[in-house]
């Protein structure tokens, strides 16, 4: 596409929470969505058009890429040679399936990483539990054991504190307790100060724009919180931004990245993942920055100018709200959290509610970060899913 102009449409594969957003994000701007998702019942349904089919399935990949003008993903679970066998066919797809090859696999992101000199922490491919022995015994401290696949949210990620703890885990990641169903990734354990994401945009020319640092809070290796801009000195939020932009440079991605990074307790800034897509850590831009991240993504996968990522507010917070019991989502109580100032709900559209499922967030701005709690706390609670 030599130059975007309207009638446009943007597909989307997945038809999640985040295809959801990037659509309401794109109406404004006059640009049409697709989401290729196996059913027609997905949260993007209510904003966007539903071509269902599977995007494991080359035959549906291709029949719906022909009625779109881009094709970008809310999720990794697509395989990157598709997404190469796409461009293959004439279809403009960003990120591309060179990008999304590096990036799948959390062992080679690592190694990619380590060798374009970005600061990481130490790691290993692991393929028997011999091998995992073996590196406790000489890394002699915790471990932390990563499937080199399709982890998220704290699934495929275990930490091994003692010895006597590697073969259960091993056997969790394995067939049949005794071959692995892929290699592993071992990681020292990194005893971090704070966990610090920092959202990146960039365009097919090159050109970078970065959100500021957000911390992140974790709770059961699952986002609760976040807090924009991050409690720490400046130079270190200027660190954190350049090292995350030299990250994305690094591995060529169009379109917004979320940058997962550690500050260690002596100071040093370390890559921990990167998401080639908006991200969990970004959705406090909806409501805390000039240009929202699902804004950003159209605009930089379209190959359109770049938006400001200025703060609207001294402090933003954004809260996960999560399914506390399974149930259906019907009969949930408004009134608290739209009766709480200057705090916004953004809610998913998904029928059923389960534990720990990502029902929709909270943001809340203030000027400062512990009035942004309190009141982003408050609407979460007043839900009471």
């Amino acid at each position: 596409m030599a130059s975007a102009s309207l009638p446009l449409t943007l597909g989307i594969i997945g038809g999640g929470q985040l295809a959801r957003m990037t659509a309401i994000a794109a109406a404004p701007l006059g640009i049409r969505v697709s989401v290729l998702h196996p059913s027609d019942d997905c949260p993007a349904a209510p904003v966007s058009q539903v071509f269902v089919g599977k995007w494991t399935e080359r035959d549906d990949l291709e029949a719906w890429a022909k009625t779109v003008d881009v094709v970008t993903l809310e999720h990794e679970f697509v395989a990157a040679a598709d997404l190469s066998w796409l461009t293959q066919q004439g279809h403009s797809v960003w990120p591309s399936g060179a990008t999304l090859e590096l990036i799948q696999d959390k062992w080679r992101q690592r190694s990619h990483l380590l060798q374009a000199g970005l600061p990481v922490p130490t790691f290993r491919a692991i393929e028997s539990l011999a091998g995992l022995k073996s590196t406790q015994r000489e890394w002699d401290g915790p471990l932390v054991v990563k499937t080199r696949r399709l982890g998220y949210d704290g699934h495929g990620t275990a930490i091994a504190r003692k010895p006597d703890e590697l073969e259960s885990i091993w056997q969790m990641f394995c067939l049949d307790g005794s071959e692995a169903a892929d290699t592993l990734m071992v990681e020292e354990f990194i005893p971090f100060e704070r966990e610090l994401a920092v959202m990146v945009a960039r365009r097919r020319n090159g050109d970078c724009v970065c959100y500021p640092v957000t911390e992140t809070v974790q709770k059961n290796y699952v986002c609760d919180r976040t807090i924009t801009p991050a409690p720490i000195p400046q130079e270190l939020r200027q660190e954190a931004e350049a090292v995350a932009i030299a990250a994305v440079q690094a591995v060529e991605s169009v379109g917004v990245v979320g940058v997962e990074l550690f500050l260690t307790e002596s100071g040093d800034v370390l890559v921990n993942e990167l998401a080639p897509r908006p991200h969990n850590s970004g959705h406090y831009t909806l409501n805390g920055c000039v240009t929202s991240q699902f804004e950003q993504h159209v605009r930089a996968v379209l190959d359109l100018p770049l938006g400001s990522t200025e703060l609207l507010a001294p402090s933003v917070v954004m809260a996960n709200v999560l399914g506390t019991r399974d149930s259906d989502c019907r009969g949930i109580l408004l009134a608290g959290v739209l009766q709480e100032p200057d705090t916004y709900l953004h809610w998913y559209g998904k029928a059923d509610n389960r534990l720990g499922r990502k029902l929709g967030h909270v943001n809340a701005i203030a000027d400062t970060p512990e009035l942004a709690i309190e009141r982003a706390e408050r609407a979460r609670q007043s839900l009471d899913v």
